[in-house]
């Protein structure tokens, strides 16, 4: 949509991508976070399912089409995550998410709904990985992607699937 203004021709503003937060809680303490400066009340508690749908559903009216499940905590440790994931992908969104992996294979029905997974990993070794991902550990993440990768790769795509 187009809007003239006395100067020039200018585009309207229309999101297509929205971020969202569902959980303010992270199982990683990382010496960069910017959850160590945030107020005490921001970096704990989960999003209501109600909410989150009612954004949802309003972003869907604005034709957004892409959702991000990340900003600055660990979004699969909220107990409902299958759940949010869920509706996302029955609603049709384009789903972003972005984790420490430490939650592979416990939310692993959900995450094959996610249409691009990104995995937070900040070093380049053992050591240094344990250091910027104080408590988690190398071995583990990497035995959760390691596994996680095969069931790609061997189940039929739910992500292609809506509902």
């Amino acid at each position: 949509m187009k809007k003239i203004n006395k100067f020039r021709e200018v585009d309207t503003f229309e999101p297509k991508i929205l971020v969202i937060d569902i959980c303010a809680s992270c199982n990683a303490d990382c010496l960069f976070c910017a959850r160590k400066f945030m107020p005490e009340d921001r970096s704990k508690g989960y999003m209501c399912y109600d909410l989150f749908k009612s954004i949802l559903e309003e972003a869907k009216e604005l034709k957004i089409e892409t959702l991000r499940l990340y900003s600055t905590a660990e979004p699969t440790l909220h107990p409902e995550f299958e759940k949010f994931i869920f509706l996302a992908n029955k609603l049709g969104f384009i789903i972003n998410l972005s984790t420490n992996a430490s939650t592979l294979i416990k939310n692993k029905d959900a995450l094959l709904k996610v249409n691009n997974l990104q995995f937070s990993i900040e070093g380049w070794d053992k050591e240094s990985y344990e250091l910027y991902r104080y408590p988690l550990k190398f071995e583990k993440t990497i035995e959760n992607i390691k596994y996680f990768n095969c069931l790609l790769y061997t189940s039929p795509s739910p992500r292609d699937q809506r509902g």
